[in-house]
């Protein structure tokens, strides 16, 4: 609360109120839905088909270890996880992944019936996970003690993690085959790297200092950018032809956000159907006069 002015026994004092919101839309939809819920809504993962939407709850009502959420993405109400943060969602939608807030072993959890088991067993500080198409491994980025940034591969049978790419090479962007990933090297080159080929190659034209890979097209033939700094009163994306070299713009995300809106996160989109979901903050500011004021 902050005093703007006082005179004669009489103040004028403002209120300003920050919130962290989700929006998105189903797909097949035909209008965005608020799909955050109590205040400080992070999303971490949008399902492959687009219908659902992972997110911890980070406002006072999550909790000090926060709540992982997963909700519909045409407005249905969210269905609560579990404590923790916020990972992935597998292929058929069954089975979320959590972590706790201080890093520490990754949880598999049901969505639905069935039982909660913790997954990893090792000392590795995992980043951020993504299930590859098959949902049997976990592509996961992650730093073990004595060792730099990399990315691995979690088998979900049993927990066993083993790197994938070399230290310093780190990237989250899957492909919708799972068998490519965006990269980015130790010096900030940008590259694609291959499971199948265990290589990185470089992406010739981009450049990662003014762009961020947001996610495949759904033919593999381009990469969705956006530019880097802060999160903008819009989230304007791009299309970036691997082949040509050549960028388009494709869609501009957050117009017709509700007043106090600003600062608009890319969103994540699916590897199927045409609906999506993104971040983006509201303050609202209330002014009161005080009477009687000393």
């Amino acid at each position: 609360m902050w005093l703007q002015d006082a005179h004669n026994s009489k103040a004028l004092m403002v209120t300003h109120q920050q919130r962290v919101n989700i929006r998105g839309i189903a797909p097949g939809g035909k209008e965005e839905h608020e799909l955050g819920w109590l205040g400080w809504s992070v999303l971490r993962a949008l399902s492959r088909d687009g219908t659902e939407v992972l997110f911890e709850e980070e406002a006072e009502g999550g909790g000090p270890n926060y709540t992982v959420f997963l909700r519909n993405t045409d407005g249905s109400p969210p269905v609560r996880i579990g404590e923790g943060v916020a990972g992935a969602i597998s292929p058929d939608n069954k089975w979320v992944i959590t972590m706790p807030t201080k890093f520490g072993a990754l949880s598999v959890v049901p969505t639905g019936a069935g039982e909660s088991r913790q997954l990893t067993h090792d000392r590795i500080n995992y980043t951020a996970v993504e299930y590859l198409p098959d949902g049997k491994q976990l592509l996961a980025a992650g730093i073990e003690p004595g060792h730099g940034a990399r990315d691995y591969l979690i088998d979900v049978s049993t927990g066993d993690a083993k790197p994938l790419t070399p230290e310093g090479v780190v990237g989250r962007v899957l492909s919708p085959d799972g068998r490519e990933i965006e990269v980015t090297g130790p010096d900030g080159t940008p590259g694609i790297w291959s499971l199948d080929g265990n290589m990185m190659k470089p992406i010739a034209g981009l450049d990662s200092s003014k762009y961020t890979v947001v996610a495949w097209t759904p033919d593999q033939s381009s990469l969705y950018v956006t530019p880097r700094g802060s999160p903008g009163v819009t989230a304007k994306i791009y299309r970036f032809n691997l082949a040509s070299g050549k960028m388009e713009f494709w869609k501009e995300f957050g117009a017709n956000l509700p007043a106090g809106a600003s600062h608009v996160d890319a969103p994540l989109l699916p590897v199927q159907g045409d609906g999506y979901a993104y971040v983006y903050s509201q303050i609202s500011a209330e002014a009161y006069v005080v009477r009687g004021s000393k």
